[in-house]
């Protein structure tokens, strides 16, 4: 699942009231998008881990991040030049303290740069309950 040319994965800690100390796992394998939830009430009694949501297409980064007011929690997926759709931008997210994620939702819909190797290069922010995207070049 790592990799040291790409983020292929993420984890957030959730910060809705009736989450708090439950994370998110997000990665790309190859072939799709995967998400576990870390709930650590449940680590005495088995497992941490719940089962993996999947969804997306080869995936060449991931961002995960927790609106530290609201709760929601943001998943933001940058398609790599083998997915179905190369370079296109995807999200999904969790609002009001949710268990079950989102569909995907195109942000962008094709190339966008080509040089997803540089690390920095697409952000996920958040800021009041809607994900906000930036890019930063450098020369």
């Amino acid at each position: 699942m790592e990799q040291t040319t790409n983020q292929v994965f993420d984890l957030a800690f959730e910060s809705h009231p009736t989450q708090i100390n439950n994370a998110w796992l997000v990665w790309a394998n190859g072939n799709q998008v995967s998400a576990k939830k870390f709930t650590l009430t449940s680590c005495g009694a088995g497992s941490c881990w719940g089962a993996a949501t999947n969804r997306g297409d080869d995936t060449s980064r991931i961002d995960v991040e927790a609106h530290p007011q609201t709760g929601a929690v943001f998943a933001m997926f940058y398609e790599s030049s083998n997915a179905g759709n190369p370079e296109e931008i995807l999200e999904m997210r969790l609002t009001g303290g949710a268990g079950a994620w989102s569909g995907t939702t195109q942000i962008w819909g094709g190339r966008n740069d080509t040089n997803t190797t540089t690390e920095g290069r697409l952000h996920l922010a958040v800021r009041r309950a809607i994900s906000i995207l930036t890019d930063e070049y450098f020369p």
